[in-house]
């Protein structure tokens, strides 16, 4: 009897690799775009970029401000610029005073441009 159980739990043992399981996984390179700022060393500065669609990935341009974000003063600059071109700003912005890169990824921004501005101003370039 025990050698009957044992044999079973060594089939079973054996057979588990061959039980048919499905994982998915979105393992694909993702779009992302890298902006290198030069000449602006020792400045305090945001980068953001403007989207052609008013929804990108996850960002949207929502008139909802979340804390998450990062500076509020910061965002309602970016979020209160109106583009000639018709971009919009999704909410998405980075602090780049530190390492004077801009980096934004898992995102799509086909039909994009950057904009930036200093907390020491009112304007956006």
């Amino acid at each position: 009897m025990k050698k009957r159980i044992l044999a079973a739990v060594m089939i079973f043992i054996l057979l588990i690799p061959f039980i048919n399981t499905k994982a998915s996984a979105d393992s694909a390179p993702k779009p992302s775009v890298v902006v290198k700022i030069k000449e602006l060393e020792n400045e305090n500065y945001y980068v953001t970029l403007l989207s052609e669609k008013e929804s990108t990935g996850p960002w949207s341009s929502s008139k909802d401000y979340y804390p998450v974000y990062g500076s509020r003063e910061i965002w309602e600059k970016f979020n209160s610029y109106s583009d000639s071109d018709g971009y919009y700003f999704v909410g998405y912005f980075s602090d780049c005073s530190k390492n004077d890169t801009f980096r934004c990824t898992s995102t799509r921004r086909a039909g994009s441009k950057s904009s930036s501005t200093f907390p020491s101003t009112t304007a956006l370039s």
